[in-house]
């Protein structure tokens, strides 16, 4: 069943205070890994400190759920449009394990420090008494 994309958002650019400023990572989704008339791609964004906690609240004490709400709520645009949580929600049930890994990947690299700016950060570390 394709996913109903007409439950996309307004666009937030109209809003006066609506543009977040955000920059969107979109991906194409490999044909191979996406099922017939599902989206053939997917804009994911940085969350906010509020959406990384709203993610561990419904999440729970299970860290997978964390990880599966966090990247859920990164995907803000599906085929190019601003869609809902709802519409993501219908598309995460629908778009299959392999997808789902997908963005759960990208929504990985796209919260992580670049490669090496970890140990250049505790390198970095001075210790003082107070």
């Amino acid at each position: 069943m394709p996913l109903d994309l007409q439950k996309e958002a307004p666009d937030l650019a109209a809003i006066p205070g609506g543009a977040t400023g955000q920059v969107v990572h979109t991906y194409e989704i490999p044909k191979r890994s996406r099922r017939p008339g599902q989206p053939t791609k997917v804009g994911m964004v940085e969350l906010t400190a509020k959406d990384e906690l709203l993610a561990s609240k419904l999440g729970g004490d299970d860290l997978r759920a964390v990880q599966f709400e966090a990247a859920k709520r990164a995907v803000r645009f599906l085929d190019g449009k601003r869609t809902t949580s709802d519409a993501v929600d219908e598309w995460w049930d629908a778009c299959g394990s392999p997808v789902r890994a997908l963005v759960m990947t990208a929504y990985a690299r796209l919260s992580s420090p670049a490669e090496g700016d970890a140990d250049v950060f505790l390198q970095s570390v001075e210790v003082s008494t107070l």
